[in-house]
């Protein structure tokens, strides 16, 4: 489970990069499965609930009170703020906070928590014009005024970030190459890190500290990350890594190709108590335009990625997400003199929409464009917020979301109040547990009803047919109308075989059918199930006299249907009543997609006189501290025991170095092995990848009948679930 800010111990020094591809890799199959990673589970800033880490930054010009103001009508619950050394500490020891003070007071009466950015150098200390700080006496002045930072502000909700974006070079110093994300960057910034943070903990050791405040994710930014790692960032005793997820076309793609490659370089360096939040992100008006979007567009679109980036935050576990920024004509939530736009009105409407609610799943819609993720409160009350995300790939000016129909599952017939961005409301009926709905790029609120599952007469006011009614007292409806009296009997006609169905509107969990009779006329009868695709019979009974009330009980069965069989009688039938007893049905959670191979101890035909244990191909390490060595000769196996069914249908293989040849893939179905999957050699490669149609088994061979030298091998990872 990752770590909430609240509790953070510290973390240890590991490995390099060597996974980056492959954890990413992973990550592509489960996203095209519309499955989120077991590591990407819910937002846990503050408390794990909506709106806690939903946040806007502020300028300078944003601490009037009317800015302010505006900022907490919105609804959400965190600021961003710098400050500046330089201006705090004008001579050596000489401190001025009246305006820091102020700033702080003003956003602490507003109930927010705060993100406070302590940056830039200060020219007393460190006489270069650039921001960065690289000597070491600079480095001794900046701990020491960031601990009486922390110490002035101590036990207020502030989370401290160290520096703002020190990858990019105009944020931290120019170079000869004209570059940012250089090693030499990374080192000097971690350098700096390794002295603050200590001496921050000490002045108070409850405080908060993100560092990084990486700008964009991409090849460079990580490789910057890489080094800061490399070179000891882990070895402080940091909370969080801050991101800034610039540069994706659209949200959803962060959660693809960003977070998850920061959050394995954490996880494969000891850093997997580490937290990750967003500490700034937005889409400007240009960034819009330039992508296919008409300037009469840009302004709703801006409310679109607001919304989507908070929802695929919590889908991620990035812990608080900060939208840049208040007030701005380009960017801001607000225009410079206050006037609202449109993503003011979505912040409003997804922080009461999701107040108090907290991510729970991503539902399958049956395409990895469309989303619909399921949001759930303390109250049990459930939540889905749904919308589509454009194709990846085609030119810039065209990558935009096509509106389409889904048929969304909301669990039984009845009416919904569909909410937009922007508050509108529209209610939409189905007769069935699905929902059709028009899915756009703007996310839209659709709560579901509350499940019912209380056991009893579950006919009772619902309206049956009947095969052949009496010309008198013919209305099927008389027999669930509650009334046991003549005024409400139901007469059929003389002739047998008769039936009454009742359609239950859903699935139900039904065990029993009780039929009160005035007169004791049924004979032999059974009882059927609609069990979704044909009726199946669950009771039978000869004729008993006497028997005025027949009651057939038989084991739980779900069904959406159930019918009363009379096959003889004695004249016509005069019943009183039809009884149905049982409960909603409530369906089982769906198996988790996954590497089921994870953790498991594989056994191997032969191994190598080094890296010889099998367990480091299902141990999640990919570097070379994780690899398996076999020996020499071929044909060689690898095998994994699940212990219990699985059902499967992708085994990936991680070679360090590009050696298996001919390959094969069998299965152990209880009684027999059975090949699913082969390949002959294919040159350069390093990962192989073999999907085959779900089936399920007990245990998996992977079989190497040619191969050059002996292998040495990372990870051997199996997609499935456990069956039922």
């Amino acid at each position: 489970m990752k770590n909430t800010l609240n509790d953070l111990p510290s973390t240890t020094l590991g490995g390099r990069l060597t996974a980056v591809v492959q954890a990413v890799f992973a990550l592509l199959i489960l996203f095209c499965l519309g499955v989120a990673p077991s590591q990407l589970q819910a937002q846990t800033t503050l408390g794990t609930e909506f709106p806690l880490g939903v946040g806007f930054q502020l300028k300078n010009g944003d601490m009037t009170t009317a800015a302010l103001d505006k900022a907490q009508a919105s609804g959400v619950k965190v600021v961003r703020k710098g400050i500046y050394w330089a201006n705090i500490e004008t001579s050596q020891g000489v401190y001025d906070w009246s305006t820091t003070d102020s700033w702080i007071n003003d956003m602490e009466s507003r109930g927010f928590t705060m993100v406070i950015t302590v940056v830039w150098n200060n020219r007393i200390y460190e006489d270069i014009w650039d921001r960065a700080i690289v000597t070491q006496a600079g480095r001794d002045a900046y701990a020491n005024f960031a601990a009486d930072v922390v110490s002035r502000y101590q036990g207020k909700d502030i989370i401290w970030e160290i520096w703002n974006e020190p990858n990019l070079r105009s944020f931290w110093h120019e170079n000869p190459e004209n570059k940012s994300n250089t090693d030499e960057m990374a080192e000097e910034y971690t350098a700096l890190v390794l002295d603050a943070v200590p001496a921050m903990k000490t002045a108070d050791p409850n405080c908060r500290i993100a560092v990084c405040s990486i700008s964009a994710l991409w090849s460079q930014s990580f490789s910057w990350f890489e080094r800061c790692i490399e070179v000891g960032l882990l070895n402080a005793d940091i909370d969080a890594i801050s991101v800034h997820p610039y540069g994706f076309r659209w949200p959803e793609l962060a959660m693809l190709e960003g977070y998850p490659v920061i959050r394995q370089l954490l996880d494969d360096n000891g850093g997997t108590d580490v937290a990750m939040i967003s500490s700034e992100v937005g889409y400007p008006e240009g960034w819009l335009t330039a992508r296919g979007f008409t300037t009469a567009q840009v302004e709703d679109v801006q409310a679109w990625q607001f919304v989507r980036q908070n929802l695929i935050d919590a889908m991620s576990d990035v812990q608080l997400g900060i939208w840049y920024e208040l007030t701005d004509p380009e960017w801001g939530v607000l225009e410079n003199n206050l006037t609202e736009r449109p993503t003011f009105t979505a912040a409003q409407v997804l922080t009461t929409e999701l107040n108090g609610y907290s991510f729970q799943e991503r539902i399958d819609l049956g395409d990895v464009l469309d989303f619909a993720a399921l949001f759930v409160n303390a109250a049990g009350d459930k939540k889905l917020v749904v919308w589509t995300t454009p194709e990846k790939t085609g030119a810039l000016n065209t990558r935009r979301p096509v509106d389409h129909v889904v048929a969304v599952p909301v669990g039984e017939a009845g009416d919904y109040v569909v909410t937009d961005i922007f508050g509108a409301t529209t209610t939409l009926t189905t007769s069935s547990a699905t929902l059709d709905v028009m899915l756009t790029g703007a996310p839209q609120y659709i709560p579901l009803p509350e499940t019912v599952v209380t056991y009893g007469n579950i006919a009772l006011g619902l309206v049956p047919t009947a095969s052949s009614p009496n010309s008198s007292y013919g209305d099927p409806a008389a027999l669930t109308d509650g009334d046991y009296t003549n005024s409400g009997r139901f007469f059929t006609n003389y002739d047998s075989p008769q039936w009454i169905e009742v359609d239950l509107g859903g699935d139900f969990v039904v065990d029993q059918v009780v039929m009160v009779q005035q007169t004791d006329r049924i004979g032999d009868w059974n009882v059927e199930i609609w069990d979704g695709s044909g009726w199946v019979q669950v009771a039978s009974a000869l004729a008993e006299s006497g028997q005025n009330d027949v009651t057939a009980s038989f084991s739980p069965v779900v069904a959406s249907k159930v019918r009363f069989n009379v096959v003889s009688q004695n004249l016509y039938l005069k019943l009183y009543e039809m009884e149905i007893y049982g409960s909603t049905y409530v369906a089982p959670p769906p198996a988790s997609y996954e590497n089921v191979a994870l953790g498991v101890a594989p056994t191997a035909s032969s191994t190598g006189t080094s890296y010889a244990d099998p367990a480091a191909l299902t141990d999640g390490n990919y570097t070379n501290s994780g690899r398996f060595f076999t020996g020499y000769d071929s044909p060689q196996w690898i095998e994994i025991d699940f212990g219990s069914s699985h059902t499967v249908d992708q085994l990936v293989m991680t070679q360090q170095t590009d050696r298996i040849g001919d390959w094969n893939i069998e299965v152990w179905d209880g009684s027999a092995w059975s090949q699913v999957a082969s390949s002959a050699a294919v040159s350069g490669e390093n990962v192989i990848t073999a999907t085959f149609t779900p089936v399920s088994c007990t245990k998996l061979r992977f079989n190497i009948t040619s191969q050059n030298l002996y292998l040495k091998l990372y990870e051997m990872e199996i997609y499935g679930s456990a069956d039922p």
